[in-house]
């Protein structure tokens, strides 16, 4: 891989796979499955936990505009930074299996992860999404329960 591939990479520890619906809409977030095996994907949203790498240029220069993360996505930083990168179109990779991770239990009790409820999560990802849309994944991915594919789409 050369330093011009690294550019745009997200490399993270522990994912969760992007779901459609029939209709194309995002599903709620307790339907999207970890992803256990190293991978590079469009579709994966990285989980903080374990820490996330950033490449120089990853993020949309809007990364920095507070008063929409403030508005939109304040208690899921994860949910923002995942959009920020799309918009860059970053890819994110999981570089190892996320068994093992251990948590802080001071710094984890508002993490994405561990929210007591979905709307908690499900929220900050249609609002987002309702701001800048939703991602363009460019590559094929399979709406639930139809088996159908859709490639290069904007979702």
């Amino acid at each position: 891989m050369t330093s011009s591939d690294r550019l745009g990479l997200i490399i993270c520890y522990q994912t969760r796979e992007i779901r459609l619906d029939d209709q194309r809409k995002l599903l709620p977030l307790e339907r999207w499955a970890y992803l256990n095996e190293p991978k590079g994907s469009a579709t994966a949203l990285p989980i903080g936990r374990g820490g996330i790498l950033y490449a120089p240029r990853a993020l949309s220069l809007k990364v920095v505009d507070k008063a929409a993360f403030l508005e939109l996505s304040q208690q899921a930083g994860d949910v923002w930074l995942y959009w920020m990168g799309r918009r860059a179109s970053s890819t994110c990779r999981t570089i190892q299996q996320s068994e093992g991770l251990w948590d802080w239990s001071v710094l984890q009790k508002t993490a994405f992860f561990a929210a007591p409820s979905a709307d908690m999560n499900d929220r900050p990802i249609n609002g987002v999404a309702q701001r800048y849309g939703s991602p363009s994944f460019n590559v094929r991915i399979v709406c639930r329960g139809t088996g159908t594919s859709i490639g290069g789409m904007s979702t």
